[in-house]
């Protein structure tokens, strides 16, 4: 019976880590319930209780997208439930691993990049 116990808490331990809030773009800022948590990628705690949290990306203050994640049942979650007498079923949700945050096209400002030569650029592309 305690082997089983110890199991069950590895079980829900080991997945306890993190999900990763991804983007196509490191210049992003990410912003889950208007706090800042990183720059093109960041982080949240991945298994607690039923929760939803809206997520933001932001390029240079203007919302480029964003999206609302709910924490969803998992097997463990219901084995939890079942083996802690209900009290799983309610901490052991758990967001996906990895969320990509949908983006709209961003239109970048587009300056004389000093690293090309001007030789390098197409004929009359210098004068803008």
């Amino acid at each position: 019976m305690k082997l089983v116990s110890y199991c069950i808490i590895l079980i829900i331990l080991t997945g306890c880590g993190a999900t990763a809030l991804v983007t196509n773009n490191s210049n992003i800022d990410i912003y889950v319930n208007n706090k800042f948590k990183g720059k093109g990628s960041a982080y949240i705690t991945r298994t607690g209780p039923p929760q939803k949290v809206h997520i933001e990306a932001k390029y240079q203050g203007q919302q480029v997208g964003s999206m609302d994640l709910h924490r969803q049942i998992k097997f463990i979650t219901v084995i939890a439930g079942l083996y802690t007498y209900g009290v799983g079923f309610f901490l052991t949700w758990k967001y996906p691993e990895t969320v990509i945050i949908p983006i709209t096209e961003i239109q970048e400002k587009k300056g004389f990049d000093l690293k090309k030569s001007i030789w390098e650029l197409p004929p009359g592309e210098w004068k803008k």
